[in-house]
């Protein structure tokens, strides 16, 4: 269990009781579980239907998603080409037999990715899984302390260390070892060639998100909804995107270089919404698939996930152990507090300028 589904915990736990008026969660799943807890209350946001497309909102109100982050087929480009990885469907054939490095696909972060293939026919997943199952190699467990991406990071290594030719590797992980220059592992992107696979004829590629939304026991709700409005402003989008290394989801903002380097994708257009009465049986797919689920922490979203405007709460499960320790090594919740400070006029805390070293926009693997 990793840090936010404590986060969650905590809150489903207080219920009414609960400090925090504004919750960041990452992935889809964890946002229907609050939402179905009763933790959400429907906030109106203005022209908020020209800010997030419709596909990405709750039909109801309850929650926002304002940032993406997708799923790429990374191999060796000296072993594979990224035209080899175009559908997700190729990672599936016997040609990747033994050759195959997978992600804890029944984790959280992955449940949505798998309700995705079960649109139209729910029997495509289950035949994808046993397909990439019988082709992965089987990596040990992490026995490490948790780190950042930890999920992903063994993946890139593997790939390296020649275990594997090709990994199903987060786009966030991608973008974060581009941005960290004395990271040990960036010298290998130069080696990859990255991938974003579509789902098929028509389709594109899914996308799982980080979600906001207004708690119930809230007494300042209009002071959630400005700064909810202001996350899925021009600016709060590029600046949470940059913070989190994804994809904002307002179209027209700004890429920042990290995510550019691999380059462009289509998104698969499903609407979430589409995808939440599936997530149960994406998860009993995963956890009879005879998937890697037992090594690592829950990958690249290992974050506390909320934070408030100025008396606002910051609602971590251990509020003292996020203290910023230069600015790309901050917390969610702290940039969050500097992005929504900014945005109410207070100038205690300027919010985070980020640098992206030597990051080239459009450079290719």
């Amino acid at each position: 269990m990793d840090q936010a589904d404590l986060l969650l915990g905590r809150l489903l736990r207080e219920g009414a009781t609960t400090a925090a008026d504004v919750v960041l969660l990452p992935t889809l799943t964890r946002a229907e579980r609050a939402a179905t807890a009763g933790l959400f209350v429907p906030v109106t946001i203005p022209d908020i239907d020209k800010a997030i497309p419709a596909a990405y909102r709750d039909p109801g109100g309850r929650w926002i998603a304002v940032t993406g982050f997708v799923r790429a087929a990374v191999g060796l480009a000296e072993k594979v080409k990224a035209s080899d990885l175009a559908r997700y469907d190729d990672l599936a054939k016997p040609a990747f037999k033994g050759r195959l490095c997978l992600p804890p696909l029944g984790r959280l972060a992955s449940r949505s990715f798998l309700a995705t293939q079960m649109i139209p026919d729910p029997m495509a997943a289950e035949t994808w899984l046993k397909g990439v199952t019988a082709n992965a190699v089987v990596l040990p467990p992490e026995t490490a302390a948790p780190v950042p991406d930890a999920e992903d990071r063994p993946l890139v290594q593997a790939l390296i260390d020649g275990k594997c030719d090709v990994a199903l590797i987060g786009s966030r992980t991608l973008a974060r070892l581009s941005d960290k220059g004395d990271d040990p592992l960036r010298p290998a992107l130069d080696k990859l060639a990255v991938s974003f696979p579509t789902l098929g004829e028509g389709r594109g590629t899914p996308v799982d998100v980080v979600t906001i939304g207004a708690t119930q026991a809230t007494g300042r709700r209009e002071a959630a909804a400005k700064l909810m409005s202001y996350l899925t402003s021009d600016t709060g989008q590029r600046l949470l995107a940059e913070a989190l290394w994804g994809y904002p989801l307002k179209p027209g903002t700004p890429l920042s270089n990290p995510v550019t380097r691999w380059g462009p994708f289509k998104a698969d257009p499903t609407p979430l919404s589409h995808l939440l009465p599936l997530l149960p049986q994406a998860a009993a797919l995963a956890d009879g698939g005879g998937c890697r689920l037992d090594g690592g922490a829950l990958n690249g979203m290992n974050m506390p996930g909320v934070g408030v405007a100025q008396d606002f709460l910051v609602a971590s499960h251990d509020r003292n152990a996020h203290r910023p320790r230069g600015c790309n090594q901050q917390s969610v919740g702290r940039i969050f507090v500097k992005v929504a400070r900014k945005q109410i006029g207070s100038n205690r805390h300027a919010p985070c300028k980020r640098g992206f070293g030597n990051s080239r926009q459009g450079q290719k693997a």
